[in-house]
């Protein structure tokens, strides 16, 4: 999705880079991607042991050195693959490696913080596609789209790892009063239900993006929001996690068949 959501950026930005150079950036952010995975999963590894026992590091198919030398070359590859287009691409690389490595190492355990990061890290790769194009204001909207569902999910994520981050002594944003949670999640719904129709208001988006978004996005949210708002909903939060992603990958569609249609008309 990383990967999907670079070259959409490319394409949407009306970028004048070649064709060659998309692949770079395509390469330099999965890699970049793949990283903060690897390095997320070494700062879970004792939390895994509760919430995700079957992962790779908890029960010893890969050591944590091996995972090291492996998110040490993904970290490589990554700001290779960016250099070999601009200078300005890999300073725009390294950032958010650096960032994926200050939210492992500290804002992974801090309410709130973390999941903004990750989420800005999540919305990311839509701009980075788009850099130095010159319709990179087409993107904005977008990706503060994709930032607020993320952030909804990555909180329904923390709600789901609980119990282990709890046992480890990570206090996440799982730890909040029930209030306050259900007004973070309640506004944060309101305020991305508000934004989908706004890239047809601005006339950046047409006929297609508004069908998947009344037709897909939308009605897909709203019932996200129902089950949310259902007592006992520990048992939906692993459903819940998985409508937002596919909100997500509905958003990157959408405006890929809009600017499909729009280029053959």
């Amino acid at each position: 999705m990383a990967a999907a959501a670079v070259c959409l950026g490319f394409w949407i930005g009306r970028s004048s880079l070649s064709f060659s150079s998309l692949i770079d950036l395509c390469i330099a952010a999965g890699a970049a991607t793949a990283f903060g995975n690897v390095v997320n999963d070494m700062r879970d590894v004792v939390t895994d042991r509760i919430s995700h026992p079957d992962r790779p590091l908890v029960h010893g198919a890969i050591t944590m050195r091996a995972a090291g030398l492996f998110a040490l070359l993904l970290a490589l590859l990554s700001g290779g693959f960016a250099s070999m287009v601009s200078t300005t691409h890999l300073v725009a690389t390294l950032i958010p490696l650096a960032l994926l490595l200050l939210y492992a190492r500290f804002l992974k355990s801090t309410p709130l913080s973390g999941n903004i990061m990750v989420s800005l890290l999540v919305a990311y790769p839509l701009l980075y596609g788009g850099l130095l194009a010159p319709a990179f204001h087409r993107l904005l909207v977008p990706a503060s789209a994709a930032f607020l569902v993320n952030g909804l999910r990555e909180i329904v994520k923390d709600l789901q790892d609980e119990p282990g981050d709890r046992a480890a002594g990570l206090v996440t944003t799982a730890v909040l009063p029930q209030s306050a949670i259900n007004a973070i999640v309640m506004g944060a719904s309101i305020l991305f239900l508000a934004l989908l129709p706004a890239p047809i208001i601005l006339h950046q988006f047409g006929l297609p993006y508004a069908l998947v978004c009344l037709f897909g996005i939308a009605p897909m949210h709203g019932f996200w929001m129902a089950r949310w708002a259902m007592r006992g909903r520990r048992h939906s939060l692993p459903l819940l996690s998985v409508l937002l992603k596919w909100e997500m990958l509905l958003g990157l569609l959408a405006m890929a068949g809009d600017q499909l249609i729009s280029a053959t008309s």
